[in-house]
């Protein structure tokens, strides 16, 4: 068969092309760790203004890079061409081993020719009914991450100020307001970030590509590090607008070469992803709030 004959867009070997993903290409491959998934949800079906839960996760994320070039056509500027990995992500319970989580998407290096900082987005679905458009930027640096602590309080959605106790911590601090109860005792509940820092303990990371998109255009809860640009959004079927409407992600990713001292240099992915759900409290009149969904994994590229 020849490739030019047929007028397809024909893909390279991978070796012969990971210029083109930038700092993707490491995502290459499939990954494996555990984590943390903390989610509030409405309380209705048990008397409940909502309904804390944690879970401790084990994870598979496997990324498929799409070798082709896919080209965007220009009308106001020059063309743009694309490369990408499609990615299907597996979250289950660590003691259950039920479903918790499942996605599939791409993340794709939209860098114009010519720029300097590398521009990617992150595009996803998942069968809750949400599709997700987060925009960013990657940048390589020496030494391992910087991991700041993340806030799990909720918000009241209209002041923007953080909501106590009641909340947070929920009262009472038991089931069925915390379900599963108790909570996995390595959860920090006020920085669930505090897993990822425990996992590098001990560790010798070379060097760091920190993957960073978001829904915003301005990031404010969740302060960025790299340049952006940001932006995007989240479109959700009618049920989850009304219920409990996801209206924004904001996320970091870090894929870290560690070096231990008595074996071979293997890479590690570590993440931290917060989604902000909005639903009301009936008790207080239906008063708007805004829960963060946060999920934080370790992974190792098997």
């Amino acid at each position: 068969m020849n490739a030019k004959n047929y007028s397809i867009r024909a893909g390279a070997p991978q070796a012969k092309q990971t210029h083109h993903f930038g700092l993707l290409s490491e995502l290459a491959g499939t990954w494996v760790g555990r984590g943390f998934n903390l989610i509030s949800k409405p309380g209705l079906a048990v008397d409940k203004p909502f309904v804390l839960q944690v879970n401790s996760t084990f994870e598979t994320l496997t990324f498929d890079p799409i070798n082709a070039p896919i080209p965007n056509r220009g009308s106001v500027g020059p063309d743009l061409t694309i490369f990408g990995l499609g990615y299907e992500q597996r979250v289950t319970d660590a003691k259950t081993n039920g479903l918790l989580h499942t996605e599939r998407g791409m993340w794709i290096n939209v860098t114009p020719d010519g720029s300097d900082a590398q521009q990617i987005t992150r595009l996803s679905t998942i069968p809750h009914g949400d599709s997700l458009l987060a925009q960013g930027s990657a940048l390589r640096a020496p030494g391992g991450p910087l991991i700041a602590p993340i806030s799990a309080v909720p918000l009241d959605a209209h002041s923007g100020q953080p909501l106590g106790l009641g909340y947070f911590p929920p009262d009472p601090l038991a089931f069925p307001q915390v379900n599963p109860f108790p909570m996995p005792s390595a959860f920090h509940l006020s920085n669930p970030n505090a897993a990822l820092e425990k996992a590098l303990e001990g560790q010798d990371i070379t060097h760091t590509v920190v993957l960073e998109v978001s829904t915003d255009a301005e990031p404010k809860t969740f302060p960025p590090d790299l340049p952006g640009p940001y932006g995007g959004g989240i479109l959700n079927i009618p049920f989850v607008t009304r219920n409990a409407n996801a209206t924004s992600l904001q996320a970091k990713f870090w894929i870290e070469t560690v070096t231990p001292k008595d074996g071979p240099a293997f890479l590690q992915l570590q993440y931290s992803q917060r989604v902000m759900l909005v639903f009301p409290d009936k008790a207080k009149g239906g008063t708007l709030i805004i829960w963060p969904h946060i999920s934080v994994a370790t992974l190792v590229k098997v």
